[in-house]
């Protein structure tokens, strides 16, 4: 097993899919205090945000023919008002979304934080080779929820990915040191 990243997505789009709009969704690439914002409402809705869907992370690593295992997704978020999370990821390979989509629910603080979840290619029912997550069509589709009793605003400031990989000739690599469960709130 061998680590690669993190790597910035440098792309966003807003898929319009959802219950509430974002505002500014091309704010949230760049780590620079400029979000993208959007208004949830676990109570009464909207309930869920449309879609962002990153892509064009810059990977490097792994070699082509390795097979990617796990993937971890962090995103610099904070939400002011009511409870909020991160509720879906789903996969994006070759500008496509692929595979099933896993829930993380995983709460969004007041203050600015990188949070996410690693996740394995297994859950998302689908494989990646490091050929397809070098791709430019490569990322993830977040969707947000709000889940207290009136409106929550979710900021979004950044997105970013890293993973562990298996190389193609079987060997080991890298540290060894693959980054499992969820990654918990904290400062950045």
């Amino acid at each position: 097993m061998a680590t690669f990243g993190p790597y910035q997505f440098g792309a966003v789009a807003d898929s319009v899919l959802g219950d509430a709009s974002w505002v500014n969704p091309g704010n949230a690439i760049t780590d620079n205090d400029g979000y993208a914002t959007v208004a949830v409402d676990g109570f009464e809705g909207p309930f869920i945000s449309d879609p962002l869907d990153y892509s064009s992370a810059g990977i490097t690593e792994p070699g082509d023919a390795d097979s990617v295992t796990s993937l971890t997704f962090e995103f610099a978020v904070k939400r002011f008002g009511s409870s909020a999370q991160i509720d879906t990821l789903q996969l994006i390979v070759g500008g496509a979304l692929v595979g099933s989509p896993h829930t993380i629910n995983q709460a969004i603080g007041t203050t600015e934080a990188y949070v996410g979840a690693t996740v394995s290619l297994t859950s998302f029912a689908t494989t990646l080779t490091g050929a397809q997550a070098k791709a430019t069509g490569f990322g993830v589709e977040v969707i947000f929820r709000g889940n207290g009793a009136s409106v929550a605003t979710i900021s979004v400031d950044a997105a970013r990915v890293s993973g562990v990989y298996t190389p193609s000739g079987g060997g080991g690599g890298g540290t060894g040191a693959a980054r499992h469960h969820y990654v918990q709130q904290g400062t950045m």
